[in-house]
């Protein structure tokens, strides 16, 4: 019979302390920190073509958008890293953490699908202020969107052919799915 492995927890404040000094990112989840993979090349690129798009349609607007590095907490006890956040909420001050997003945009690989199609989705969903979340595959030309309808249910869109208008009804935007997918050859 083996032995039981110890976990080690740590407090909401010692991970924030820990992750400003970091040179790597981590996602805290109840006490645990879980350390951020690199990412491709190809990720890179497609979560910049969306970047770029987003942030040019926000110049002059109340809303900002971060990339990568800006922490949102949908929880006391949840801190992630999405690849793209925006917020137009003024109680968003924080210089390390958003706390009333607006719109998050998770790029998936095969490794990252369950946490961030189901794991993340349920806790995203949780947050009143966010009115839509983004998954983008990066090994195939394919968006969902899920939106909080007027009535606070959740619809899901998908997105499977270069032409397909996107619409982002949370920032009264919307792009073609190839202007996601620029340069990206599959």
């Amino acid at each position: 019979m083996g032995l039981a492995e110890k976990v080690e927890y740590i407090s909401v404040e010692e991970y924030l302390e820990v992750e400003k000094l970091s040179q790597m990112r981590h996602e805290f989840i109840d006490g645990q920190i879980f350390a951020m993979a690199g990412a491709s090349k190809r990720h890179n690129q497609i979560c910049g073509n969306l970047y770029r798009n987003i942030s040019s349609r926000l110049i002059g607007s109340d809303c900002d958008v971060f990339m990568e590095s800006v922490k949102v907490r949908p929880n006391e006890i949840t801190f992630y890293y999405p690849d793209i956040v925006v917020t137009c909420d003024t109680e968003d001050d924080d210089e390390y953490v958003i706390h009333h997003p607006l719109l998050i945009v998770e790029m998936i690989s095969p490794t990252s699908e369950r946490t961030d199609r189901y794991e993340k989705l349920q806790i995203y969903r949780q947050i009143s202020s966010l009115q839509e979340y983004v998954i983008v595959w990066q090994e195939e030309m394919l968006v969902e969107i899920h939106r909080r309808d007027k009535g606070q249910a959740w619809t899901v869109e998908r997105f499977l052919q270069a032409e397909a208008e996107i619409n982002f009804d949370s920032i009264d935007f919307g792009l073609n799915l190839s202007e996601i997918y620029q340069a990206i050859q599959f």
